[in-house]
């Protein structure tokens, strides 16, 4: 027979009573899940408002807007403290990112919300070809075989084509490469730098080319529900998910936040399926799992092989956060330190690669 405890005996357990209550790595993971969540409901809304007469450069105009607006609120002063030849790097990076932006919007615009999402996320492929051609050196066995096993799920999520892929699935091929390309940049432009005050300075780069097709283009001015839907996305999909992931970096490793990427395509899908009715068929829906679980594989196959890492540390500086090589002694787990008064420079290659959320 057991002996159970007699209620006196049990002590019960504490409930938080806010959020900074809760223990850091929960909390960390909570954010985590609020940004890819936000993100992924961020496609959704810009397949909406496409449909009240917005195109993907009108759209992504106004949310940029939005969102360096917001960013500028947040950051304050700080951002013009910068020194200007780091504030044009920000610069330059951000209209890549940009122009990666709007290959995913156009894409969204042309295919289904999940096939899209889908496909960007296998953007690591492109980081790992990028640092075997630096190391001339092939991906080991594991990396290759999971690499080869996404290819395969892509081509069944986009369909099986035998011939030329539909513009959206090359447009959301374009987008992959193009975050691949600017995740390897970003490492040297954002260290040193505080992560809000950095990503305003990316969102004003993005600003930059959008204006720029813009006034190329000219597209048909939106309706104002369309207006008020990427109003929206650059407050709840763009600035929100900014600001959860770097309070989740505060709290949590770069490979724990990384492994939770693959909830953005999944919840993009089950949104996009219940809000559009978009409907894919089993072989797709098989692809798209295969591809999913590819990348949370890659996920877990890092740091690369062949090139020392520095610890780092997430440590408070006089002007908000910064990267640091970590002091001895420092448990890993730990992200803040003492404060320093300046940031001190490790090796590009020390660097980590910041993730984002998609887009």
């Amino acid at each position: 027979m057991l002996l159970l405890p007699t209620p006196a005996a049990v002590r019960r357990p504490r409930l938080p009573a806010t959020l900074t209550d809760l223990a850091p790595a929960t909390l960390g993971k909570l954010l985590i899940v609020v940004a890819f969540t936000a993100s992924g409901v961020g496609s959704v809304i810009a397949k909406a408002a496409y449909g009240m007469g917005a195109t993907p450069v009108s759209f992504l105009l106004v949310r940029l807007v939005t969102a360096v607006v917001v960013l500028a609120v947040l950051t304050g002063p700080a951002r013009w403290r910068l020194p200007l030849r780091k504030v044009l790097s920000l610069v330059a990076l951000g209209m890549l990112f940009g122009a990666q932006t709007l290959a995913y919007y156009a894409a969204v615009s042309q295919s289904p919300v999940g096939l899209v999402v889908v496909i960007v996320s296998t953007y690591p492929l492109v980081v790992i070809a990028i640092d075997a051609a630096e190391r001339r050196t092939p991906p080991g066995g594991v990396k290759v075989g999971v690499m080869l096993s996404s290819l395969v799920g892509l081509w069944l999520a986009a369909g099986s084509p035998t011939g030329r892929p539909e513009l959206g699935v090359l447009l959301a091929l374009a987008s992959a490469v193009g975050y691949g390309i600017y995740l390897r940049l970003s490492a040297s432009a954002l260290y040193g730098v505080t992560p809000m005050v950095a990503t305003g300075w990316l969102m004003s780069g993005a600003l930059v080319v959008m204006a720029g097709v813009a006034v190329a283009t000219q597209p048909s001015v939106p309706s104002a529900g369309a207006i008020g839907l990427s109003v929206l996305h650059g407050i709840a999909a763009t600035t929100v998910p900014i600001v959860a992931i770097y309070a989740a970096l505060q709290r949590l490793r770069t490979d724990e936040v990384a492994a939770l990427g693959p909830l953005e395509p999944i919840v993009a899908t089950m949104v996009a399926s219940a809000a559009l009715g978009e409907v894919l068929a089993p072989l797709q829906a098989v692809g798209m799992i295969v591809v999913v679980a590819a990348v949370a594989q890659l996920s877990g196959v890092r740091p690369r092989a062949g090139r020392p890492r520095l610890p780092l540390a997430v440590v408070r500086a006089p002007r908000g956060w910064a990267v640091v090589p970590r002091p001895p002694g420092l448990p890993a787990r730990r992200r803040a330190v003492a404060p320093v008064s300046t940031p001190v420079t490790a090796p590009e290659s020390a660097l980590p690669e910041p993730p984002g959320v998609l887009a």
